[in-house]
């Protein structure tokens, strides 16, 4: 059964406590860059709103969307759709008192499989399922560790992190994904002469 963030939030489950909630973590430098790349630059004509009209300009949209963060911590906004892209994790689903989150890391494949793996035998899913269940976690890997080695995606990471004002704007609008999920905060790279 699905459950929405805004039901466990608003308290509408009954008996939270015994349900268990599950989150899928991933390095907000990479999930950023997922983002960046699918929506900016991909289709970039056809989100250019989503991208709050930066189309490919990383500078741009890091700088808009740190504004956009900053002006909603200071003020309570509506939900807009940056939130679900953009935003941190951490915006979305604030823990719970009492409410234990497994998290899951999606860099690491195995520890994935293995997870979702014991918890779908904990509740007696048939063997086929839970292969399906790994063919699909195999595939999701493989294609996502396909995008990070794109050249353009190396690019735009590379940008980041040799743009030390750039970088500073980034890791303070992920600061609490970085610091909850227990990521090093990124640093600055000086280009070498020679």
């Amino acid at each position: 059964m699905k459950i929405t963030q805004d039901e466990i939030t608003d308290g509408r489950i009954d008996r939270l406590s015994e349900w268990k909630v599950f989150m899928i973590k991933q390095h907000p430098v990479n999930r950023f860059l997922d983002v960046y790349m699918r929506f900016c630059q991909k289709y970039r004509e056809k989100n250019k709103v989503k991208c709050l009209n930066c189309f490919s300009d990383l500078n741009c949209i890091i700088s808009k969307m740190y504004k956009l963060i900053d002006k909603k911590s200071r003020n309570v906004m509506d939900k807009s759709y940056h939130e679900e892209y953009f935003f941190p994790y951490t915006w979305n689903f604030s823990p719970i008192e009492g409410i234990d989150i497994n998290i899951i890391d999606m860099e690491n494949d195995n520890q994935m499989k293995f997870k979702i793996g014991k918890e779908l035998i904990h509740l007696n899913i048939s063997t086929h399922n839970i292969k399906d269940t790994f063919n699909i976690i195999s595939n999701f890997s493989k294609s996502y560790a396909d995008r990070k080695n794109k050249i353009r995606r190396k690019l735009n990471g590379e940008t980041l992190y040799y743009n030390k004002l750039l970088l500073r704007k980034f890791a303070s609008m992920y600061y609490c994904d970085f610091k909850y999920f227990g990521f090093d905060i990124p640093q600055f790279k000086k280009l070498m002469y020679f």
